[in-house]
């Protein structure tokens, strides 16, 4: 494979789908995926509009026949195709003016159906690839991650490996959320997109929690939908349980929150509670084998440092108006948060949780009303605003497993 790269490291993008059009041997076309993906990444800032669309369009494509959706075999996956084409989609669309592009492409724009207006243009019609960017989020998105436990099991028992290709579609969403039209995408509330997105921040996949959690991130620049994102999507339960670390709440703490989220530290605390006991005692003496061979529980919370960071941030952004402050004190925010800070060593991270802190604390000015829900809530998407509000820097995601294809 490495020979067949260094001859074909001058080949340009459009030669390169060119052959993976036209060849009908699956090894073949898994060869020339991965010198594309390659190739996109390191040809990123010189592609041009032409060979952006070129690359969009034949990645969807095999996407949707390589996923069982349509064109190839019925309920049959080509994974390693699957893989390379979510590699270069998650390379092509880091760019902003790529991302539009790709958007352009696969975004149903806003149609206009107004009976009353005669003047009022006629719908736009859906462009081409409008299903296939549907169907890659559908595949995405319908993964339940309570579930990964008994299917990792029982490949296991069978010997096969666990697979989910469908998790580097996360790269791919983290970028197209840079963008407006991206974000109005998953906050349009017919699709239901967003409820299903934060409950992947419970996957034990790394690169589902990390892009699912920029994605999300990204949504709460503008704070006209975070009342719909608390009351409707009820997301701060996904945000906060991560956070929470194995330190048992008062019952005076516990009253407004979660029963998940102070049931999580209580089962967390006992484990490590039962083995600083038995440490503390003499060898082995007086302990039944059960006890003697018991390991400590690992931790429950979040331990990718960057995805804490980022799940403290969107605290942050929700902070923003006094009516959503309110909330998140009688949801016991800070308690969480508290605990969090102390059995971490980040500066980072503390700091950030101290912004958190700071808002939870401070004295509300009685003159500043309490948000009620706004028309927008009830409607049916959000005028979303950018990406990168309030000066802050946009999250992407960096994953090794489909930056680079070897």
């Amino acid at each position: 494979m490495s020979d067949s790269s260094d001859v074909m490291e001058g080949v340009s993008v459009s030669l390169l789908a060119t052959g993976i059009r036209v060849t009908s041997d699956v090894e073949e076309r898994q060869a020339l995926f991965s010198l594309l993906a390659n190739a996109v990444a390191d040809r990123l800032e010189s592609l041009t509009s032409e060979e952006v669309l070129l690359v969009s369009r034949l990645c969807l494509d095999h996407l949707l026949v390589a996923g069982g959706g349509s064109g190839g075999e019925k309920g049959k996956r080509d994974d390693r195709v699957l893989t390379l084409c979510l590699a270069a989609l998650s390379n092509l669309t880091i760019p902003e003016a790529n991302t539009n592009l790709f958007l352009s492409i696969t975004l149903e724009k806003e149609r206009y159906n107004n009976e009353t207006d005669p003047d009022s243009p006629p719908p736009t019609p859906p462009p081409a690839h409008a299903s296939h960017l549907t169907f890659m989020l559908t595949k995405f998105l319908e993964h339940n991650p309570q579930l990964e436990q008994a299917k990792s099991t029982e490949e296991e028992e069978e010997g096969e490996e666990s697979s989910d290709c469908w998790e580097h579609v996360a790269s791919v969403l983290c970028n197209l959320t840079q963008v407006e039209d991206g974000r109005r995408l998953l906050l349009r509330q017919s699709t239901g997109y967003m409820p299903k997105l934060v409950a992947q921040f419970r996957s034990k996949s790394v690169a589902r929690r990390r892009g699912s959690v920029a994605s999300f991130r990204s949504c709460l620049f503008d704070n006209e939908v975070h009342w719909w994102i608390l009351h409707e999507v009820r997301a701060l339960t996904s945000i906060l349980l991560p956070l929470v670390v194995a330190t048992p709440f008062t019952e005076q703490e516990r009253k407004g929150m979660d029963p998940l989220l102070w049931m999580a530290a209580a089962e967390g605390g006992g484990g490590e509670a039962e083995t600083e006991t038995r440490e503390e005692g003499n060898g082995s003496e007086g302990r039944s084998e059960y006890e003697q061979t018991r390991t400590p529980l690992p931790p429950r919370h979040e331990q990718q440092v960057d995805i804490v960071k980022m799940l403290l941030e969107c605290l942050v952004l929700l902070c923003q108006r006094r009516g959503v402050r309110e909330e998140l004190r009688k949801r016991k925010v800070y308690p969480i948060v508290r605990n969090l800070d102390y059995a971490q060593e980040d500066e980072g991270v503390s700091e950030i949780i101290n912004e958190v802190v700071q808002f939870m604390i401070r004295d509300e000015d009685e003159s500043t009303p309490i948000d009620t829900p706004i028309d927008s809530v009830k409607g049916e998407s959000f005028g979303v605003g950018g990406g990168g509000g309030g000066g802050g820097e946009q999250q992407r995601v960096d994953n090794d497993d489909v930056d680079e294809v070897d």
